[in-house]
C-alpha cells in the first residue's frame, strides 16, 4: 500500500496566469522555499513577492491620485514592460 505525501504548503507558481497573491502569502512561500533550500522555488517565490509588493504600491498610489491621463498610463506601462528601465528623457535609467 503506497502513501501519498502532501506538502504542507503548496508550490509557488508563476502567477501570470493565476490570481495574484497577497504580499503576505508570497512572503510565506519565500520563507518556506528558503528554509527547504529549494533555490528554484525560492526564485519563483521572490518574483511573486516582488509582483505583490509592486501591485500594492500601485493600488495605494492610484487610490489617492486624480485620474491619470492617457499619456501617463502609456509611460507607466512602458516602465513596467521595460522592467523598470526608464527612457533617457532626463529620468533615471
Amino acid at each position: 500500500m503506497s502513501k501519498t505525501v502532501h506538502s504542507a504548503t503548496p508550490e509557488p507558481q508563476d502567477t501570470s496566469e493565476s490570481p495574484a497573491l497577497t504580499a503576505r502569502q508570497a512572503a510565506g512561500y519565500v520563507a518556506t522555499a528558503a528554509r527547504t533550500g529549494d533555490s528554484e522555488r525560492e526564485f519563483v517565490a521572490r518574483r511573486n513577492l516582488a509582483e505583490a509588493k509592486i501591485a500594492d504600491a500601485i493600488d495605494k498610489a492610484l487610490a489617492v491620485a486624480p485620474p491619470l491621463t492617457g499619456p501617463q498610463v502609456v509611460r507607466l506601462t512602458r516602465l513596467l514592460r521595460s522592467g523598470g528601465q526608464r527612457q533617457s528623457n532626463g529620468v533615471r535609467r
